[in-house]
């Protein structure tokens, strides 16, 4: 063995010089790193430069901040107004105070807020490319339910919007018995005039039961008499959890999981043991049936040409495609029920407070003389539809809208002292639209913007200024069942009962989840027509 010097050996002096070189290159390549890291943000930043200069871009107003990085301040003044029912009004006064279009900085993330229509078209339609929904919406609801219809981007998103988009044909739609479901929802309407009733629950009971038709080709008897089915009362159930637990989310972030729902997980697996029993037995009864005569939607998902297809495309058998099935009828069911009816429920407030615009629609509808309406033929009553888009304006179901941006782009408008010179909206900042607000812009909708008033539809045609079914590509995929709906409703209503009357006085409270609603429910009391 050879020795040094001093006695080690020749392999610990090698090691010596080893150790020595790498930390030396170690060194090198930890400042190469930050060499390419600071170049990296050098030339985003002057390629975000070159882009506002060259679209003519301007400064944002920003909300002042006492914590401008995480924003606590922020999110501690907006939770405190969900929690006092002030949220929606909140925004309209910060509108009001800096403009269309401001922005401020909460978890190190930029949200742009905005009611600028031109913005909105950007957002959803011309540079739909550019944005996808973000990650708040997957935090949100997927701690509920699974990733699907309402949370997937890209690819991904247009492979569940293509396979459910057929299920909303009108020949599907329109087998929908909503005549069986309107007399067992005038079943627990008093006989007494002096009776009140709160219509908010039975509307959820109505649209629950039509939309579990529309898509399993049955009832499930949500508005029995008495009381509703235990099947009904369960997918209620877990329904609600599912809304109460995406709340949690929304407010307490990551933090949720310290605070979990008693019920949550019991009650959605019984409503998904329930959806994967109507699949298993939709698979049997359609192993050799065709699409030419879908009953529901489910026989479009499940038919032998679906079945076949998908095995064509995919690897783990009927087990992977009942979990599909599964996880975007779950969101189709979620949508399905609470959205139209609010919408239900807030015009029947407003008529239950306005028996000028009640009597407008008896007329309306007296043609009719008594009969049935033919659902095809509803498009034909436009008073009626002038209620229900201004309903939708006054308090739209979904009050605001957000995207994130994928890239650096450039919004319309926004910038500037009079706000309306384009901003730089940067790749990973978040832009959000509150349709509470921009329903009330007197500039598209006229001075009288807090008051009930179907007569304004007669001249006015807002386009972007009013999405209450969002727009673009991701337009709502049920909007045109959720309005057949809700007119079929009012339709028969207006032929059962004379006169609809506020009880209480009490007015409308938002109660704010993913939807907002009126925590006061619409309580009147009705008087049927006399028959003769």
């Amino acid at each position: 063995m050879h020795l040094s010097q001093d006695g080690q050996p020749v392999y610990g002096l090698v090691k010596t010089v080893l150790q020595s070189s790498a930390g030396t290159a170690l060194k090198w390549l930890l400042g190469l790193l930050v060499v390419i890291r600071l170049a990296t943000r050098a030339l985003r930043s002057w390629r975000r430069r070159r882009l506002a200069r060259a679209n003519f871009c301007e400064p944002i107003t920003r909300v002042p901040q006492r914590d401008p990085i995480l924003g606590i301040d922020i999110l501690q003044a907006e939770l405190e107004k969900v929690e006092r029912q002030t949220y929606l009004e909140s925004f309209r006064e910060r509108y009001d105070r800096y403009g269309r279009t401001w922005a401020y900085k909460t978890l190190n993330k930029l949200t742009i807020n905005t009611i600028e229509p031109e913005n909105i078209e950007y957002v959803l339609k011309t540079g739909y490319h550019c944005f996808d929904l973000g990650q708040n919406r997957m935090d949100v609801i997927e701690p509920s339910i699974e990733a699907g219809l309402l949370t997937l981007n890209g690819a991904t998103w247009h492979n569940a919007r293509t396979m459910t988009q057929p299920g909303f044909n009108r020949k599907i739609m329109h087998r929908v018995p909503f005549e069986t479901y309107f007399q067992n929802f005038i079943r627990h309407i008093p006989e007494d005039v002096t009776t009140p009733v709160d219509l908010a629950p039975l509307f959820g009971r109505f649209t629950l039961d039509s939309s579990w038709d529309l898509i399993f080709g049955k009832a499930i008897d949500a508005l029995g008499f008495p009381t509703g089915s235990q099947q009904a009362v369960e997918v209620e159930d877990a329904l609600s959890c599912i809304l109460a637990r995406t709340y949690d989310c929304m407010t307490r972030g990551h933090m949720a999981v310290w605070w979990p729902r008693k019920g949550h997980r019991d009650g959605l697996k019984k409503m998904h043991d329930m959806i994967d029993r109507e699949i298993s037995d939709a698979l049997n009864r359609n192993a050799s049936s065709s699409t030419e005569d879908p009953q529901c939607m489910i026989d479009l998902f499940t038919s032998a040409q679906a079945q076949e297809k998908f095995n064509s495309e995919h690897s783990g058998g009927t087990e992977t495609l009942k979990r599909m099935i599964r996880v975007q009828l779950s969101h189709i069911v979620l949508a399905g029920r609470d959205t139209t009816a609010i919408l239900l429920s807030n015009l029947f407030l407003e008529l239950s407070k306005n028996p000028r615009v009640w009597q407008k629609l008896v007329d309306e509808v007296a043609p009719l003389e008594g009969q049935i309406p033919i659902v095809s033929k509803l498009g034909s009553f436009q008073y009626l539809r002038h209620c229900i888009n201004e309903a939708l304006r006054l308090y739209p179901p979904a009050p605001l809208n957000n995207r994130r941006a994928t890239k650096d782009v450039v919004l319309p408008r926004g910038g500037g002292p009079q706000g309306d010179s384009p901003i730089l909206v940067r790749e990973g900042d978040e832009v959000t639209f509150h349709l509470h607000t921009l329903n009330r812009r007197e500039e598209y909708f006229g001075p009288d913007v807090d008051e009930f008033v179907p007569e304004r539809w007669e001249h006015i045609n807002p386009d972007w200024s009013f999405v209450p079914f969002s727009a673009g590509r991701r337009t709502c995929i049920g909007r045109q069942f959720a309005l057949d709906e809700a007119s079929y409703v009012t339709v028969r209503l207006l032929q059962t009962f004379e006169e609809v009357n506020q009880h209480g006085n009490k007015p409308w409270v938002e109660e704010l989840r993913i939807l907002a609603s009126n925590s006061n429910g619409t309580v009147v009391t009705m008087k049927r027509k006399a028959i003769i």
